[in-house]
């Protein structure tokens, strides 16, 4: 009876040592899995991250390109810095009045610029059907 206890004690020790291997295993590889989900969650943070970060890169780039537009209209490229920074570090010290009348120029040369460019691309149109009436004929 001795050996028989024994012999199932052993037996009881043995599947319980299977059992406690295979919850082992399964921890291991459930630990392994919230790594894996760990670094996805980290990978979509820095992708995130990265979007809003070249989004307000964008815009800022935007707005820089849109006041280098107005610098190349003003045509003062390749002027002074250190002059330029000077002269709109002024803007600072006008009154609205000296203001609004600024912004009155800059609407008319807005005006303006949108004139010419609409009669430039009225008179390639023209050009184009002028050509293609030319196309026509010679066929």
């Amino acid at each position: 009876m001795n050996s028989k206890n024994k012999n199932m004690k052993i037996e009881k020790f043995q599947k319980t040592n299977r059992e406690l291997e295979k919850i082992t295993q399964q921890k291991y590889e459930l630990e392994e899995q919230m790594l894996e989900l760990r670094r996805q969650i980290r990978n979509s943070e820095r992708k995130l991250n990265g979007m809003n970060r070249s989004e307000e890169w964008r815009k800022r780039n935007h707005t820089l390109i849109e006041y280098g537009a107005l610098i190349e209209i003003a045509k003062l490229i390749g002027e002074n810095k250190a002059l330029l920074l000077g002269y709109l570090l002024n803007f600072h010290k006008l009154n609205d009045n000296e203001k609004q009348n600024l912004k009155i120029n800059g609407i008319i040369e807005f005006e303006s610029r949108k004139n010419k460019k609409e009669k430039i691309k009225i008179e390639m149109q023209k050009n184009r059907e002028e050509n293609l009436k030319e196309s026509d004929e010679d066929e």
